[in-house]
Order: structure tokens, then C-alpha cells, then sequence
């Protein structure tokens, strides 16, 4: 239920399971967002093909997950480099494991809403394309390429970081753009900006793409998107012990343009 609708209807959702939890002496959530899982629940069981793979306090699960993912992405780019001839997925086309920062959705699987969905997305460390080795040193480049599917409805990208533990740490919406172009007729679009690395401490993030309706009003979010591991800093900013701390608000310099044939 609350991974659909626009951000008002999941409000009336949070607020309504939030009150169902006070009044309630026990209260069972099914959820793949881990964000809802820890702003809901004291107790998580993982499972995994019926099986229960971890019970305990929500983020002991939750770590026990990342670890088992990031696990499992390791040993499958080393199958990957192995096997030359592996077939691209049909749903996201994911390029061979040197390419992991790069994914293609086509028409039917692309994420995203009536009025917008998001075809492209790529990651990458500094200027250099095929560099996935990020540090605080290098800035972030991410480049999108979406679909407006309305017209007379300008549509703008923005990007939220989550640490990981799914507190947020970078939000960065249209009306906080250094510059803003419009994306108001139907048609394919490229966007584009960097998030300066000075902004993240050593340690794992995870992407999510918003896009906005008419700069301000937020139309969708696509959540889980890339996984950032920053390698190396010299320093460390923000809290760093038990409390998050508030989320870095920055205005970037975004380049949106149409794509044309």
C-alpha cells in the first residue's frame, strides 16, 4: 500500500498506520521499504523463499540484509567477469559487472508514475565515466534520462541520499536548484549534477530519484536505486554517534535538456 499513490496519499498512510500502532498492543507490517521498517516496527523477521533468514531488533535485521546483499552483489560480479556471454536482464539492463554504475530500464519495466518515468541512470566518481570508486575527494556525477509523459506539466528530477541506516542525509528538490530549465512538453530528457564528496562521510549510501510536478510538488519516489560506498575521507562531518543528524539541504547546479533524435 504505501509503496503506490503521491506523497499526500503515503502522509494519510503514515500518519493512519502511526495511529493504529499507539492504540494497538500488536501490529504485523509487510513491507520491502526498509525506511518503513524502521520508522514502524521494534521487531523484524527477514525472510527469504518462506524461509526466516534473521528475528530480532529492527536494525540488527537490517544490517544482517545490507551485509547479505553486498555480499551476494561481490560474488555476482565476479561471475559476471568470468562469463563474458551472460545475458543482459530482461527488466533492468544492467551492463557486465564493470559497468554496474550504468542501468537501462525499457517502456515497460521503467519505474516512475502516468507522468514521468525514469529510463537511465548513471552513477559514477569524479569525470570519469567508468570510475566507481568513490571517495570524498571526487565529487558524485549522476546523469538521468527520463520520460515526460504529459505535457503543459513541467517535471523536474531531484535526489535524496540515505545512509545506512535510512536516515537521510542529502535532499536536494527543484526549488532548491541552482538553475532550473523547464521540462514541460512531452518527450525524452537528460539531467544532470554533481553532489560534492566532502558532503558524505566514509561509509554506505543509498540513491533514490524524486521527480517534482511544476517544481515543488512531489510526484514520485524511486527508492533503492544505487548503492555508494565511499572508500576513503580524510574527515568526518555531521553527528557520527547514536543521533542522525538533520539532512543537508545543498543547491545544485542541474542541467536538464531534451534529448532529441
Amino acid at each position: 500500500m504505501l509503496s503506490v499513490g503521491d506523497a499526500e496519499f503515503k502522509k494519510r498512510c503514515y500518519d493512519k498506520i502511526s495511529h493504529i500502532k499507539q492504540g494497538a498492543e500488536a501490529m504485523i507490517l509487510v513491507s520491502h521499504q526498509l525506511n518503513e521498517l524502521q520508522q514502524f516496527c521494534d521487531r523484524v523477521i527477514y525472510l527469504e523463499n518462506g524461509a526466516i533468514r534473521k528475528d530480532g531488533k529492527t536494525m540488527e535485521v537490517i544490517n544482517q540484509y545490507f551485509k547479505e546483499v553486498y555480499d551476494r552483489e561481490l560474488e555476482g560480479s565476479e561471475e559476471d567477469d568470468e562469463q563474458e556471454d551472460d545475458q543482459a536482464d530482461d527488466q533492468v539492463v544492467a551492463q557486465k559487472a564493470r559497468d554496474k554504475n550504468y542501468k537501462i530500464w525499457n517502456k515497460q519495466s521503467a519505474p516512475g508514475t502516468g507522468e514521468a518515468k525514469l529510463d537511465k541512470l548513471h552513477v559514477y566518481s569524479g569525470d570519469d565515466p567508468t570510475c566507481v570508486a568513490f571517495q570524498q575527494s571526487q565529487p558524485i556525477s549522476i546523469q538521468i534520462e527520463y520520460s515526460v509523459l504529459v505535457s503543459q506539466t513541467s517535471i523536474h528530477p531531484g535526489i535524496k541520499f540515505f545512509d545506512q541506516y535510512m536516515n537521510v542525509i542529502i535532499v536536494n528538490a527543484p526549488f532548491w536548484h541552482k538553475q532550473i530549465t523547464n521540462a514541460d512538453q512531452q518527450g525524452k530528457y537528460r539531467a544532470f549534477c554533481t553532489v560534492p564528496g566532502y558532503l558524505l562521510n566514509k561509509g554506505i549510501y543509498f540513491l533514490e530519484i524524486q521527480f517534482f510536478r511544476n517544481k515543488e510538488e512531489l510526484l514520485c519516489e524511486i527508492e533503492d536505486l544505487f548503492r555508494i560506498d565511499i572508500e576513503w575521507g580524510e574527515y568526518t562531518t555531521g553527528t557520527v554517534l547514536d543521533n542522525a543528524p538533520s539532512p543537508v539541504l545543498p543547491k545544485l547546479d542541474w542541467q536538464v535538456e531534451p534529448i532529441t533524435s
